[in-house]
């Protein structure tokens, strides 16, 4: 099995329909967190990691035998790889993302924002839902 953190617009509990195929397609493994930062981007979130081990943004993992298929649909949707203009404000990485039990290390290919951050709004929670019910 291969993982997936998202943080953003593709969590478990969005009403996205990226998400909705998330759903379909992969098992969720738990809420979790990975070391970044999370910036406001316009209506949707950017994770810009951190080797800062206080600066956490607050996903979910989900877990598939089929993640090359995934990766594919998610590449078109995040604008990701060779057939998209470059740059490219996302870019797919193998990240470490930990379970907030135990604290256990899973590696999951991540979206990391690819753009400046300088004036874009730092979500200080780094968790994205949470942000958007109160704001």
């Amino acid at each position: 099995m291969e993982y997936l953190f998202v943080y953003g617009t593709l969590t478990q509990s969005s009403a996205h329909p990226m998400a909705e195929f998330l759903r379909g397609n992969c098992q969720f493994v738990e809420k979790a967190y990975v070391h970044g930062r999370l910036y406001l981007v316009t209506d949707y979130p950017g994770l810009v990691l951190s080797k800062n081990s206080q600066q956490r943004v607050i996903g979910n993992i989900y877990g598939t035998s089929k993640m090359d298929n995934v990766l594919k649909v998610l590449d078109d949707y995040e604008e990701v790889g060779p057939g998209f203009p470059y740059p490219q404000e996302y870019k797919r990485e193998h990240i470490s993302a930990y379970n907030k039990k135990a604290q256990q290390a899973f590696q999951c290919w991540a979206y990391i924002y690819n753009f400046p951050t300088d004036n874009l709004k730092l979500i200080q929670s780094g968790d994205f839902g949470d942000f958007m019910e109160n704001h």
